[in-house]
């Protein structure tokens, strides 16, 4: 993690900073899935 996305993700809410982490995960979750998909 950057320091700029730890500083932002302090700012946030609780709430909102678990939204923003799942969110991520599954954007990261996808583009590993595809990356794999084209490496087979």
């Amino acid at each position: 993690m950057r320091e700029a996305e730890l500083q932002a993700m302090a700012a946030l809410e609780p709430g909102e900073c678990r939204a923003m982490i799942a969110y991520v995960n599954k954007f990261m979750n996808a583009l590993e899935r595809r990356i794999g998909g084209l490496e087979v």
